[in-house]
């Protein structure tokens, strides 16, 4: 039991989610199963412990990885075989499935007036939060104190440093668009479910002429949520960082956030693919 509890601890340090499957009922022939019985499932199917008989630990890996997609806890009754278990069966064992997942991250490239309010806004909502720039005198931990790391690195450094899997919600709000560009051009194939940009729509059409000039695909451009936040007329740094942090929440619980920055500008990425420019307000 201690080798499966380093094992989870192991596995959240690695950022890698995990099922614990555990017995925790067992009527009939299926008490030939020890209750309190655990079994650990990663992502990759690697499984640590046992639930006391193999038929069991191998139907805990099937279900771990729908446990793992639901990101919810599951009961499941099987007989002995790893058979489900109809409901009123007089033999049957009990599983428990807990979903072991790392915290959602929030990474927020630069240090700007904006980063302040949104590192505090994500560590209220439970992210762990890094933030990320290049100067020295802004990527500080004083400046950002509750976030969980502030790394003074080049932009450049950020997927080598930093692991962007799918737990990661990524925010550029550099003081340039070619810091941008720089950071967008190296995470827009990454699983991160959320990769937001802020800027004007012509800020937002400078990046993408560059990379669409590059090799970088639409498809990948459209993943963008650019300008970044919900459309809420925000003006002031506190309320653009509530803006980004509720349209990561709606993403977060399986919504779409506010893609229509992007959706209401298909002629205009069209036009830049095209090579071509068009004319774009400001905002």
């Amino acid at each position: 039991m201690l080798d499966l509890a380093r094992q989870a601890a192991a596995a959240l340090e690695r950022r890698e989610p995990a099922v614990i499957a555990t017995v925790v009922h067992a009527r009939g022939q299926g008490r030939a199963v020890p209750v309190g019985a655990k079994l650990m499932v990663g992502a990759d199917g690697r499984a640590c412990g046992s639930l006391g008989v193999q038929t069991l630990d191998r139907a805990a890996g099937a279900q771990a990885a729908e446990v793992l997609a639901g990101g919810e806890p599951h009961l499941a009754q099987y007989e002995l075989s790893g058979d489900p278990a109809p409901r009123r069966s007089r033999d049957y064992v009990q599983v428990l499935y807990e979903p072991l997942l790392p915290p959602d991250r929030l990474l927020v490239i630069g240090a700007g007036h904006i980063a302040v309010p949104l590192h505090e806004i994500g560590r209220i909502l439970d992210f762990e939060v890094i933030v990320v720039d290049d100067r020295a005198d802004f990527a500080t931990p004083a400046r950002f104190p509750q976030a969980d790391d502030v790394l003074c690195i080049p932009f450049s450094d950020v997927p080598a440093r930093i692991a962007i899997d799918r737990t990661t919600y990524l925010v550029l709000v550099t003081r340039a668009h070619e810091h941008d560009e720089e950071v967008l051009r190296r995470v827009a194939d990454s699983p991160a479910p959320y990769i937001g940009m802020i800027g004007s729509k012509r800020r937002v059409i400078t990046v993408y002429r560059r990379l669409l000039g590059e090799g970088v695909s639409q498809e990948q451009l459209k993943r963008v949520f650019a300008p970044v936040g919900l459309a809420i007329n925000a003006r002031t740094p506190q309320e653009i960082a509530v803006a980004v942090m509720a349209e990561i929440v709606s993403v977060k619980r399986h919504g779409q956030g506010n893609h229509s920055a992007l959706r209401e500008m298909p002629r205009s990425l069209q036009a830049v693919a095209a090579g071509s420019a068009e004319s774009l307000p400001d905002s």
